[in-house]
């Protein structure tokens, strides 16, 4: 990990639980990145015909996630991919910009491959924190229904400024 990239990305390899400790049905994803890694994710089935998929923040992993997935999956009802960008939790490799972008790219492909052709699936891009920046140039590069942003920030460089003001 290059030394700017140690002020950015905070990722936990361990998982904490998975969406069975809160009696929620899921299916472990792993699918891989156009230069070769393996992500991990979880799939949380919905009855809806629309998927979130969620980009989170810079640190911790998906299993520091698990009460708002349960959350969103009572209150929406919607089929939630999440999954941990490289580096973090069960997914290889080191953490990067560039390589969270491929790794959205991934997950957007492994989304759309559990879809039936011709399907009216909806697809959200949510992202949150860091997260939000992935959502937002996911969008300038796909067709989404709809793209929610929780606690963005408007670039890198202002966000480690105010981490780390020297």
């Amino acid at each position: 990990m290059a030394l700017e990239d140690r002020f950015i990305f905070f990722p936990a390899k361990d998982l904490e639980g998975t969406p069975a400790n809160l009696a929620l049905d899921y299916q472990d994803a792993f699918f891989a990145t156009s230069d070769g890694l393996r992500l991990h994710g979880w799939f949380i089935p919905g009855p809806k015909v629309t998927t979130l998929l969620w980009l989170h923040g810079n640190a911790g992993n998906i299993s520091h996630r698990l009460e708002n997935l349960l959350i969103l999956r009572r209150s929406l009802g919607l089929d939630i991919f999440i999954f941990d960008y490289r580096g973090y939790g069960m997914s290889e490799g080191s953490p990067s910009e560039k390589g969270m972008y491929r790794d959205a790219e991934a997950a957007l492909e492994y989304v759309s491959s559990r879809s039936t052709p011709g399907g009216d699936r909806r697809l959200v891009f949510f992202g949150r924190s860091l997260g939000a920046a992935v959502a937002v140039e996911m969008a300038t590069r796909h067709e989404v229904d709809a793209v929610v942003l929780e606690s963005p920030f408007t670039s890198v460089r202002r966000m480690a400024g105010r981490a780390y003001p020297f």
